[in-house]
């Protein structure tokens, strides 16, 4: 009952988003897929803090400066990518691992140290005991 639940609270999350006009400026609704319950976040743009209060993930992957400065401060990729990064989010504590976004137009993660820290960080995630509780593959 209590996945049924989870997954009801995110679809209306997902509908309140798809109605949402804060940022007059952005094309289209939000982007995303059906509602997943893991104890794995990836975030992209979207702070997704409603979603962290939900679903109480144990790892976080945050892709992208913009994912990553709004949990942490960052000045340099090379500060934070390739290590793990306990934090908290009213009282609910969770890893994150950041990411490099995957866009074409960065080449940080193809010259180093960029190229070292993201194979670290990958390494990171695949070694993640709930990433590992997923049986996932991270070649």
């Amino acid at each position: 009952m209590h996945k049924e639940l989870l997954n009801l609270q995110l679809q209306q999350l997902q509908h309140k988003l798809e109605q949402c006009t804060k940022c007059p400026t952005m094309f289209g609704p939000p982007v995303h897929g059906l509602p997943v319950t893991s104890k794995v976040m990836l975030i992209g743009q979207a702070p997704g803090f409603k979603e962290i209060e939900l679903l109480k993930p144990e790892l976080i992957i945050l892709v992208g400066k913009l994912a990553i400065s709004q949990f942490m401060t960052i000045k340099k990729l090379d500060e934070v990518i390739g290590k793990t990064h306990p934090l908290s989010f009213n009282g609910h504590s969770f890893d994150v691992i950041p990411l490099p976004h995957p866009s074409g137009a960065s080449t940080w993660p193809l010259k180093e140290p960029g190229t070292t820290l993201l194979q670290q960080a990958m390494k990171k995630i695949k070694q993640h005991p709930s990433w590992k509780h997923l049986n996932c593959r991270i070649d």
